[in-house]
């Protein structure tokens, strides 16, 4: 160092163990007009500021050498061209690059791991396909179908299978009395009493007829119910129906019934008179006290009216019985009336028991017409 008036001249201003400042070699510098000029080696040199912080990375430290302060500074620059990947890259579970991994490596190894997939794929040459369609139970117009294609390789070798379901449905053809009508999706019924129920299999469709018609009509005896205390039918087989669907009845729905036929009955043995729906008693008349009278002819007329409907509907039933004596050649008469709790969501089923208090071969009863009418 080139200094005019150096205090400490006898000082060694190279490197040694321990480092010195410059004010310690030449404090004050008087270099006059002459350039001053020295040489210290960059590993002798310290930096004392505050740390040299880039974003949140420290780049220099205080007391790092010179030297190791450009050596930092040249490789923060350095990393700074090339930066790395800070998670793993995946595809699905693979790992494609590590964390870590320089930006420019990163993209040798996707190339590499696609690259890789790519000719690990067998391409098909060809297909095979088929259906099975299967009618729907519940509804016949609709077929379920079953597709399957099979991709094959140029040898006929399976690579894969794909499997799906599809469904179709026939459009609902109406007919009005021969002519058909266009296709729609709603139906709308009118008219007082139509009716529709889906009962979970179908809908059901209930159209009232007239007002007054006939249900049933018997056309043939029914079986003699003689000698027994076990209670019979009175009605014989004949034309018609003594049933009524599940959900059919309206309030307001009302019916007569009417029965003639043969009896025979021994001097006070009494007969009692059931009407049942699905053997739910509805009505009973008697137990009737019964002369003696034989091949003489009786008379039951039964009426029927729906009050209330459901679970616990309600029905009002009365009933008229007559038999000719045979001492006075005329017809004597009971009669009574009942209301009672029915179920009408169920189908109900109309009989008339007769139940004769004693077994004689005397009493006997059976009946020769029924005939069963809405009236209302």
């Amino acid at each position: 160092m080139a200094c005019n008036t150096c205090k400490k001249k006898t000082e060694d201003c190279g490197c040694k163990a321990t480092s010195i400042t410059i004010d310690s070699i030449c404090n004050p510098i008087d270099c006059g007009s002459e350039e001053c000029s020295e040489s210290f080696a960059a590993q002798c040199i310290l930096y004392t500021g505050e740390d040299i912080i880039c974003d949140t990375t420290t780049v220099v430290t205080s007391g790092d050498s010179v030297a190791q302060s450009l050596a930092n500074i040249v490789q923060f620059f350095c990393d700074r061209n090339d930066p790395t990947i800070n998670e793993d890259i995946l595809c699905g579970v693979d790992v494609v690059v590590t964390a870590g991994t320089s930006l420019l490596d990163a993209l040798v190894d996707l190339n590499n791991y696609f690259c890789s997939a790519i000719d690990t794929l067998t391409l098909f040459a060809s297909t095979n396909s088929s259906r099975i369609g299967t009618v729907d139970p519940f509804n016949p117009l609709c077929t379920d179908y079953a597709h399957t294609i099979t991709y094959l390789d140029s040898l006929g070798g399976t690579i894969a299978t794909t499997n799906f379901n599809t469904r179709t449905c026939e459009p609902l053809l109406i007919e009005d009395e021969g002519v058909l009508l266009p296709a729609r999706d709603t139906l709308n019924f009118t008219g007082s009493g139509v009716t529709a129920t889906d009962t979970g299999t179908k809908i059901e469709v209930s159209i009232p007829a007239p007002t007054t018609y006939g249900l049933f009509a018997q056309t043939a005896d029914s079986t003699p119910i003689t000698n027994t205390t076990t209670p019979g039918t009175l009605i014989g087989p004949g034309e018609g129906g003594l049933t009524v669907p599940a959900n059919t009845f309206q309030v307001g729905d009302s019916f007569r019934g009417e029965m003639f036929g043969n009896i025979n009955a021994r001097n006070n043995d009494t007969i009692t008179i059931r009407v049942k729906f699905n053997g739910l008693t509805v009505l009973t008349l008697g137990p009737v006290i019964m002369p003696a009278v034989t091949f003489r002819k009786f008379l039951i007329e039964t009426y029927f009216t729906i009050r209330t409907i459901g679970a616990t509907g309600t029905v009002l039933t009365g009933i008229k019985y007559q038999h000719e004596s045979d001492a006075a050649d005329k017809f004597n008469g009971h009669a009574t009336t009942q209301e009672i709790t029915f179920d009408t969501t169920v189908s109900n089923t109309l009989d008339i028991e007769v139940e004769w208090s004693a077994a004689d071969i005397l009493n006997s009863i059976s009946s020769q017409t029924f005939t069963l009418t809405k009236t209302y």
